[in-house]
């Protein structure tokens, strides 16, 4: 299941309202509205969890009863998912639970089961984990930067722990440096992991602390070799971007729209204009307007890069390349920026 963040982090395809959603994810509370689908099973009914098409074995699970989730007079149901990914829940009270795993980065998946004594039997209800594709590297190493990292070019350290991905057991735990590179010790065998920043010197721009779990896969024929991320904050957590490589675009001008995936339009969408490479200064910064529409002014024919950011999204960053040679007016060759949900 997919969430869909926008400013208040508003979900609108899915199908019943997690009231109690903060009680399960660190990540999902505050200003969201989070949605999932209902399930309706009798006393007893199976789980199966995939990633990629892939059974998810040993993996923990976790049915809250939401009424004893506020009183605390009951505890938890756990159930581990056997090597073909399934799990079993048996012997249930009739009432309102809701499923997810144990751990997950960012929201987890989940559901809301409604259980009843005459509710059917032969019940499997799908999981996905992790639920969010993790980012395939060929190392664990790499490069966290902040919100605010534009225009310092430096930020706080931050805390950064490696967890192995089913069992959640910390692997090791290092610190970035002002630029935000990070490295650990030991080589890391291939598998699942996530990248927890914990707790430290990495806020946003209003001192609210940021923090959150990164879903990794180390693979030796990943396309991208290390984790090189720019980190955005909302009201449902932390959001992230891999900076991948992408073809060079050639414009003429630095001009555009900013959109979501299904064009919706994103005003006041923070738009930078940087120098190229590793320590690449700010050169412009503009808003996107009403419309989404933004522009930047002239630039020297060269290499740049432009970066669009925006609270909820993965932020924007591509090298662009300024040819003068054409000119034109009005912004004829639209630079058309989709921010992605994380």
């Amino acid at each position: 299941m997919r969430i869909v963040m926008q400013i208040k982090c508003k979900v609108s395809f899915t199908l019943s309202l997690i009231v109690l959603a903060a009680l399960f994810s660190p990540l999902v509370g505050r200003a969201c509205s989070i949605f999932y689908p209902t399930v309706h099973v009798g006393t007893g009914f199976r789980v199966r969890v995939m990633d990629r098409g892939r059974p998810v074995h040993s993996l923990k699970l976790v049915l809250n009863d939401y009424e004893s989730s506020v009183s605390g007079r009951k505890k938890p149901v756990y159930s581990v998912t056997d090597a073909d990914g399934y799990a079993n829940f048996a012997n249930l009270t009739s009432g309102s639970f809701f499923l997810t795993t144990d751990h997950d980065g960012g929201v987890s998946d989940g559901v809301d089961v409604i259980v009843s004594f005459n509710g059917a039997t032969n019940v499997t209800v799908p999981l996905t984990w992790p639920n969010s594709n993790p980012l395939e590297v060929r190392s664990a190493s790499g490069t966290l930067r902040g919100p605010d990292f534009y225009p310092q070019q430096t930020q706080a350290f931050a805390s950064v722990s490696l967890l192995e991905g089913i069992s959640a057991h910390v692997v090791n735990t290092t610190q970035t440096d002002n630029k935000g590179k990070f490295r650990f010790a030991n080589t890391i065998p291939p598998g699942i992991y996530f990248l927890r920043l914990n707790p430290s010197g990495l806020r946003t721009f209003d001192g609210e602390q940021i923090e959150g779990m990164i879903p990794i896969e180390i693979n030796p024929d990943a396309v991208q070799d290390v984790i090189d991320l720019d980190l955005g904050w909302s009201s449902c957590g932390l959001g992230y971007a891999q900076r991948g490589k992408y073809p060079e675009m050639k414009v003429n001008k630095l001009c555009g729209d900013v959109a979501d995936e299904i064009d919706a339009v994103i005003s006041n969408a923070q738009v930078v204009l940087l120098a190229n490479g590793e320590n690449a200064e700010i050169l412009e910064e503009t808003r996107s307007g009403t419309d989404g529409q933004f522009a930047l002014r002239e630039h020297d024919e060269g290499t740049y890069q432009l970066l669009v950011k925006s609270p909820g999204f993965q932020p924007f960053l591509r090298v662009m390349h300024m040819d003068t040679s054409e000119t034109s007016e009005g912004c004829q060759q639209p630079i058309r920026v989709r921010l992605k949900i994380p």
